[in-house]
């Protein structure tokens, strides 16, 4: 038989239990009237915006308030505030919004006045938050220096996902770009624009260095800062390198014309050459210069570029159809009774030669027979030839059986490559 003090405890904890059950139907109650008013505003059930891009660019008039409701977007991919004037209580909003979100992707913050310690709040909630998987940061038009520089560099280390940032018009000078330098060894960027931050051949040789030996980077701009001509040959020496950088933007560099030049000779010399877009001088006439055709001289950058990348391909071909030929004779050589000792050392150093790419520029007079050459072999047409071809790779219904980076031509009976002409009447066949 229980005592008193047993059915005491039994009442009181049947009581409690009650109450309990009281309390969380009354919550119930209150989730699902919140969840109706949501859904006629237009959220999902925890109060998270349903909307995934939230656009309020140049838009002046936005209260702090407004952005302090960034919270509510939980699921929110892309967010554009660039121009808003929201300033460090802005930046503080995003902060904080910056720690609970976890699908966020595209950020723009460019234009609002924002300093080095807005970047340095904003940065420790990038690091707080490494599930957060942004793909493009952009801080263009700010008042950033290379100690806010610092700290985002830190907080985005070894990101997985990074892969654009925006950092023009700041003052983030020399010691800003040796830090983005020393991040692109850790970071798979595809851009970053670290235009008109008043660079010097210290910050340029830093990040030339980097550029050199990276295999991320596709779009570089380093307009409005000033190379001259000991920072040219460093931009020369990475461009010489360099085998999948697609797009470089000089403009408003004060390039001198041995700095064009030094540059030029950069891009003409590597076999590997991946750049299709070039703007800050005319690449054509400073090519004829270093002893490329005359008639590259009125043709635009891309049809230069595209022209170079044709000759080199053209190159590698004839080298391999050389060495083919030379294995044929050696064997036949064989036959005729030469040793077999002589027949597998020649074979393996023919195959061995093909596959072996070559690292760095190639040399002046290199560079000119393989211009000349290919030059005869295309005829007086190449120009038209050449014409850049960008917009139809994006065409989703190109053959799948042919490169988008290739180049088609027939060869007709006098041996000149030409563009297959159109037929209307071969669908008649």
């Amino acid at each position: 038989m229980r005592s008193m003090a047993e059915f005491d405890v039994t009442l009181q904890m049947a009581q409690q239990d009650r109450e309990n059950r009281l309390a969380l139907e009354e919550e119930n109650k209150k989730q699902r009237k919140m969840m109706q008013a949501n859904e006629e505003n237009g959220q999902d059930g925890d109060g998270s915006a349903i909307s995934d891009s939230l656009d309020v660019s140049n838009n002046a008039d936005s209260e702090p308030d407004d952005l302090a409701r960034l919270d509510g977007f939980k699921c929110m991919e892309e967010l554009y505030l660039g121009g808003t004037n929201m300033e460090s209580p802005g930046c503080l909003s995003v902060s904080n919004m910056l720690l609970t979100n976890m699908s966020l992707r595209i950020l723009c913050l460019s234009d609002n006045g924002l300093n080095d310690q807005d970047l340095s709040l904003f940065s420790q909630s990038l690091s707080r938050n490494r599930q957060l998987p942004l793909e493009t940061l952009r801080l263009s038009f700010n008042k950033l220096t290379c100690v806010g520089i610092e700290t985002l560099m830190n907080a985005i280390w070894g990101s997985k996902t990074l892969r654009e940032i925006k950092l023009d018009n700041n003052q983030i000078r020399d010691r800003g770009a040796q830090l983005a330098a020393v991040v692109l060894t850790s970071v798979e960027l595809e851009v970053l624009d670290i235009g008109f931050n008043r660079l010097t051949i210290v910050g340029i040789k830093a990040l030339m260095k980097s550029l050199a030996e990276n295999c991320s980077l596709l779009t570089l701009t380093l307009s409005g800062n000033v190379l001259d001509t000991n920072a040219s040959k460093a931009v020369s020496y990475a461009l010489a390198y360099n085998k999948t950088i697609r797009k470089l933007y000089v403009d408003h560099c004060s390039l001198s014309y041995a700095a064009q030049r030094h540059i030029a000779a950069g891009i003409v010399s590597n076999s590997n050459l991946a750049l299709r877009v070039m703007s800050g001088f005319p690449l054509g006439a400073i090519s004829v210069t270093l002893g490329l055709p005359s008639a590259m001289e009125n043709w635009t950058n891309e049809q230069v570029l595209k022209f170079i990348r044709v000759m080199w391909d053209r190159n590698r071909h004839e080298k391999e159809s050389e060495l083919s030929l030379a294995k044929e004779s050696m064997q036949s050589m064989s036959s005729a009774g030469a040793s077999e000792v002589s027949l597998n050392t020649a074979s393996e150093q023919s195959t061995e030669k093909p596959s072996e790419k070559k690292v760095g520029p190639s040399d002046p007079a290199t560079v000119v027979a393989a211009a000349k050459s290919a030059f005869a072999t295309l005829g007086d047409s190449a120009g038209a030839l050449l014409l850049t071809e960008e917009p139809q790779r994006e065409i989703s219904d190109t053959s799948p059986m042919v490169s988008s980076d290739a180049v088609m031509l027939e060869k007709t009976p006098s041996g000149t490559l030409r563009v297959p002409p159109l037929d209307d009447d071969s669908d008649d066949d």
